[in-house]
């Protein structure tokens, strides 16, 4: 049961970082959309 319980905070856990690491890289895409184009 704890193991369950484990496995299920773990997921969640997960999605949310997975969640703001991909509003963060969003936002730092748009921030340095600019940048990026002007490196390449």
């Amino acid at each position: 049961m704890s193991q369950l319980l484990y496995n299920k905070k773990r997921s969640w856990l997960y999605t949310v970082r997975r969640t703001a690491s991909c509003n963060i890289a969003l936002k730092r895409g748009n921030l340095n959309q600019s940048v990026l184009t002007e490196s390449e």
